[in-house]
């Protein structure tokens, strides 16, 4: 379940105060461009099928992904779609091995598990783009 207070940073609602201030971090990091915030991956259209023992036609629903940031890196040639987890609800984990598989050749992935400080992601951070200027 979905937290219900916002974090408001810069006019722009975000769904935890963990979210918000790791956009901050990620806003005044000088190595760091956020490309796109809340992008929408499809990982399985919708489709019919026949339900026994009627036959009677089921509809599935699409499943997309949304992680929180589509990030570049200077020095790295892909984008990273990162994803600030506190609490993962059920199905994040088939989403996100989907979206790695489906689109892992495009974007590397990064998942922040993180307190609302945002240390872990500073750390993190440090040692993502030191590694690209060596």
């Amino acid at each position: 379940m979905r937290s219900k207070k916002k974090y408001i940073v810069d006019g722009i609602k975000f769904d935890s105060k963990t979210e918000g201030v790791h956009y901050q971090i990620l806003r005044d990091h000088k190595d760091i461009k956020i490309i796109d915030r809340q992008k929408t991956f499809l990982l399985i259209d919708r489709f019919a099928f026949k339900s026994l023992p009627t036959y009677r036609l089921g509809i599935i629903r699409k499943m997309v992904y949304t992680p929180d940031f589509i990030i570049s890196v200077k020095g790295r040639d892909k984008l990273i779609a990162m994803e600030t987890k506190g609490h993962a609800r059920k199905d994040y984990m088939m989403r996100k091995k989907l979206f790695i598989h489906l689109h892992g050749d495009e974007y590397d992935f990064y998942e922040c598990k993180d307190k609302s400080d945002g240390a872990q992601l500073k750390k993190d951070l440090e040692v993502l783009t030191k590694t690209n200027k060596e």
